[in-house]
């Protein structure tokens, strides 16, 4: 007893200062441990074990403070010092068993009513006191060494030690003096009797089923093959079960059971060492074979990381084998778009440029339809091409209003979700869908618009924008290139002023008719039309109003044709027309069409007024005309000069044997002399009297405008033109002191001039093909009533083109400066020249006149 109590007074400081660093290591360990975020099955009960092994390594350096000299720790402090130390022994030891609760029943399902053992224990614990003296152990006063008579209350805790004057607590191992023996031992009686039940009620359970949850928590490491945790989990079970034992080996010496004989004393007399020792062995061994344990945080963390890792790699494998996939598709689709640049590049076909574009696009872009729009030459967009999978009538096809606004804006328009009601194409179920819009442009210019469209919304993303644009672009450029090879070979085979086919693919195409009709046995028609008196006209109206007339007749041979027949221009006013698989008697009845319609169309002159011209057409029909292209051209082109001979104005077929030969009056016609001549011969005249110069054309233009107004036939407005042009040149023979005599003539001066129409007429007459126009030349300058020369004869007695050149000369005399006065106004000179009618003028031609310059005075040359 005395080399045990030696013992502990000399290194019980020590001891309990180990104990408590033991502790209050597992318990830093357990919380850095926590620290880590992991979540474990015991990730819910450690923290209750951290609380514990603070709690408690304070209890233990507590009990240091209880060993110090009574000169540092007063005896009056003891028992409120005592009472701190075991509330805080109680906490801990609560915080042990809810540890243990925790993790018996994180393992254990069945363990989950021992929730509410610590509560039982506690309130069993607190009433200790009152249940005590029902634990006496019969002879437990002569065990703890007292007299029989002792009193119980002053020997359950405390032992008076023989030999020394004072007494020593066993409870708190504190040496008190003796002369506070009352005061101590009334005071501590009932905190010593929970002191030591603490141990027996919360203690040793907390210890015996944290001992129990290592145990089952080393049987789940060993189910999860961590068989060296499993192995420190139960050496944890053991030190946790021993150090059970160890809790009521620490109580004082007391009366009651089991305190009576197990307790501080009597381990010490048999082990001589005191439990407190073994207890902070315990303890580290305790800290030990926690932290070890807590390594299954960091192999959980590596197991994580581990599946972290291997998760990654899996990722990248699935990434690895998706970017191969969208690398093949990708390599796919420029292998696609390639293939689609090379097949359309230099495709002059629109039609299998589209196809080509349709067939891209239905491969790459998933669509359930597809669809091209082109832009017409009213900017209006039509259905060009429908996927071939999804065939309807194009008439049946409302384009989208994306479509539309892809084509306002010149860029990509995407709809995600798009009702029928909205703009979807007819056939398209009802259901909501997704429409893609790319415009087809080339260097800018809007050719149309193509889309894909898909019966479930949110079908299209950017990557199928970015390809559609991709495929539009390219096709775009093979379209524009298509189009313009189409319009120039269009072009190549147009006559550029009246848009009909030109004299090349006249040749070309009547070639291969004439082959077909002789292979298949069908006859072949050929007409050449020739517009009447179309020089004078176009001399008369001017090469623009020609050129609008000719625009004019193409259009009725257009007109009147038949959808198979091929109109060429052949040259000049001359047209031909293929009419296949058309007899004789069907090329007259086509030919008299397009006779008439010429006939009754009015056509624009320089004038104003409205203006008649006629054409004359020949027919040659294979076989019977001829068998090769020549024969027919050289056999229609017989027949039209004789519907010329005729008096034009006539389709005429071919009738005769192999010879042709043109008709003799044809022949004389045609040799009429080219007016070109006639102007330079007429500016020679006018160059010799300088009062008048230009004078000719200008009263050839008034004429032919009275003649047009007058409804004379083109020969006659032509026959009236050249006399206008030659009406003065009997004036060759007039001296030019005469001519440029600037005062009045004498009156034999004035029967020289007089005489230049008979000596003009005796001019012409050696001029073949003018015979017509002599009489014209020689009388304009008689007068309606007779009083005028060379013959003086009288009203319609003089010819019709002579009463005209007499109005348009005065006209132009009078609207025209003269050395001796001033221009007339057009009102004044129609005024005079009104005035004179009848006497002077033929007051049909004066009527003329006045509706043609009196009311479109800009016609007149001034």
């Amino acid at each position: 007893m005395d080399t045990g109590t030696s013992i502990i007074g000399q290194n019980m400081v020590l001891v309990f200062f180990v104990y408590g660093l033991a502790w209050f290591t597992a318990g830093v360990v357990i919380l850095a441990t926590l620290q880590r975020g992991l979540h474990l099955k015991l990730s819910a009960s450690l923290p209750w074990l951290a609380a514990f092994s603070l709690t408690h390594a304070v209890v233990e350096w507590l009990d240091v403070l209880r060993l110090l000299p009574p000169d540092l720790m007063p005896l009056a402090a003891y028992p409120a010092f005592g009472t701190i130390k075991l509330a805080l022994l109680a906490l801990s030891l609560l915080l042990l068993l809810q540890f243990a609760v925790l993790l018996v029943g994180s393992l254990w399902g069945r363990a989950r009513v021992l929730r509410w053992l610590p509560i039982v224990l506690l309130v069993l614990w607190l009433m200790s006191p009152l249940y005590a003296p029902l634990l006496v152990v019969p002879g437990a006063a002569r065990l703890l060494g007292a007299s029989p008579g002792a009193r119980l209350d002053q020997q359950e805790a405390h032992l008076f030690t023989a030999g020394q004057r004072e007494l020593y607590c066993l409870s708190c191992h504190a040496r008190i003096p003796q002369q506070g023996v009352g005061h101590t031992l009334a005071a501590s009686a009932p905190r010593a009797t929970m002191e030591v039940s603490v141990r027996y009620m919360l203690y040793f359970p907390g210890l015996l089923l944290s001992a129990i949850g290592f145990a089952l928590q080393g049987r789940l490491f060993r189910r999860r093959g961590l068989r060296w945790l499993a192995r420190d989990a139960y050496c944890a079970a053991g030190v946790f079960a021993i150090n059970s034992f160890f809790a009521g080996l620490v109580s004082a010496p007391g009366p009651f059971f089991p305190a009576a004989w197990l307790n501080y004393l009597n381990f010490t007399a048999a082990v001589g060492a005191p439990p407190q020792l073994f207890r902070a062995g315990l303890a580290l061994a305790s800290m030990f074979f926690i932290a070890r344990i807590l390594r299954v945080y960091r192999v959980e963390q590596d197991r994580r990381l581990a599946a972290a890792h291997e998760e990654r790699l899996r990722t990248q494998e699935r990434l690895s084998k998706e970017l191969s996939k969208q690398v093949a598709e990708l390599s796919s689709e420029m292998t696609e778009l390639h293939s689609l640049g090379e097949r359309i590049a230099y495709d002059t076909d629109s039609g299998r440029v589209l196809k080509g574009l349709m067939g891209v696009t239905a491969r790459l872009v998933r669509a359930d339809e597809c669809m091209v729009y082109l832009r017409g030459d009213d900017g209006r967009l039509t259905p060009a091409l429908v996927d071939q999978a999804n065939p309807r009538a194009e008439g049946a096809v409302t384009i989208p209003d994306c479509v539309r606004r892809a084509a306002e804006g010149c860029t990509s328009v995407l709809v995600q979700h798009v009702l029928r009601d909205d703009g979807m194409p007819e056939g398209a179920e009802t259901r909501a869908c997704s429409i893609l819009a790319v415009p087809l442009l080339s260097r800018g210019e809007l050719l149309g618009v193509v889309s894909v469209q898909a019966r479930s919304p949110r079908s299209f993303g950017d990557s199928d924008r970015f390809l559609l644009e991709t495929i539009a672009g390219q096709a775009a450029v093979a379209l524009h290139n298509a189009q313009l090879y189409a319009r120039v070979s269009a072009q190549s085979i147009r006559d550029g002023l009246t848009g009909l086919h030109n004299h090349r693919y006249f040749q070309e195409r009547a070639e291969a008719e004439i082959s077909r009709c002789a292979r298949t046995r069908r006859p072949l028609s050929l007409l050449f039309c020739d517009l009447d008196s179309f020089k004078s006209f176009n001399d008369a109206n001017g090469h623009p109003l020609g050129d609008q007339a000719l625009q004019d007749v193409a259009a009725i041979i257009n007109a009147s044709k038949r959808a198979t027949d091929v109109a060429a221009r052949y040259g000049g006013e001359e047209f031909v027309v293929i009419l296949p698989d058309a007899d004789v008697d069907a090329a007259v009845a086509i030919g008299e069409r397009i006779r008439l319609q010429v006939s009754k169309h009015a056509f624009e002159s320089r004038v104003g007024t409205a203006f008649s011209l006629t054409i004359s057409i020949g027919v040659a029909s294979f076989p019977r005309d001829g068998h090769s292209k020549a024969e027919l051209v050289e056999k229609a082109d017989w027949a039209m000069y004789e519907a010329k001979r005729r008096g034009g104005n006539e389709t005429c077929a071919f009738v005769g044997g192999d010879h042709i030969e043109r008709p003799r009056e044809v022949a004389e016609w045609s040799e009429l002399p080219d007016l070109g001549a006639v102007y330079a011969l007429a500016a020679a005249v006018d160059a010799r009297d300088h009062k008048t110069r230009r004078h000719s054309e200008v009263v050839a233009f008034y004429a032919s405008t009275i003649a047009q107004t007058l409804g004379l036939t083109m020969q006659e407005i032509t026959d009236v033109r050249v006399a206008s042009l030659l009406h003065d040149v009997g004036k060759v023979g007039v001296p030019d002191e005469i001519l440029n005599k600037n005062a009045p003539l004498t009156d034999e001066e004035w029967s020289v001039v007089r005489e230049h129409p008979r000596l003009g007429a005796e001019i012409l007459k050696s001029v073949r093909g003018l015979l017509r126009i002599i009489s014209c030349v020689r009388h304009h300058h008689e007068r309606y009533d007779g009083s005028g020369y060379p013959d003086g004869i009288a009203g319609t007695a003089i010819p019709l083109g002579a009463r005209i050149i007499a109005v348009a000369d005065a006209f132009d005399a009078m609207t025209s400066d003269r050395p001796y006065r001033l221009a007339l106004s057009v009102e004044e000179a129609i005024a005079e020249i009104r005035a004179n009618a009848g006497t002077q003028f033929d007051p049909q031609v004066v009527q003329s006149l006045a509706e043609v310059f009196g009311h479109n005075q800009d016609a007149v040359l001034v």
